[in-house]
């Protein structure tokens, strides 16, 4: 049971965010029952939702690979520029970027947030199969963050 607009956020397809992508490639999250505030006594103030998250069946890659997707997720969602074809340019090149968006069914000026999860899925899929991994995100600093405290 978490807040409505935590449920709904993490059940639509895009616009998509750093978190709600984290696990999207293993889990697929439904917001199934809302529940008003008058349901709960005493009453809070912001309605509520019972947030399934079921396993996808087969995933839609190798759990090891979790801390390298992070890198770059994060490396879309926090670098510099606004667009998929920028802040992807680190690791990618043009002729990789054009390439990606044609088979992928979107545009290099796109946010990072209005790709899908499968959409993100293939290009980390193409960056271990074709980049160098001296372009690589360093995902070594990332799993440092996530490491419990």
């Amino acid at each position: 049971m978490v807040q409505k607009q935590v449920a709904l956020k993490h059940a639509r397809r895009k616009p998509t965010t750093l978190k709600t992508l984290h696990w999207s490639p293993w889990y697929r999250f439904s917001a199934v029952l809302q529940l008003p505030p008058d349901a709960f006594h005493p009453k809070p103030e912001i309605a509520a939702c019972l947030m399934v998250a079921a396993k996808c069946g087969p995933p839609l890659m190798e759990p090891g690979h979790r801390h390298l997707f992070l890198a770059l997720l994060r490396q879309a969602f926090e670098g510099r520029g606004n667009s998929v074809g920028r802040v992807l340019r680190p690791a990618f090149t043009r002729t990789q970027l054009r390439r990606l968006a044609k088979d992928n069914r979107f545009t290099l000026d796109l946010p990072p947030s209005m790709l899908t999860v499968r959409q993100w899925t293939s290009l980390f899929d193409f960056m271990v199969r074709m980049v160098p991994q001296d372009r690589w995100p360093h995902a070594k600093q990332h799993a440092r963050r996530e490491q419990p405290r």
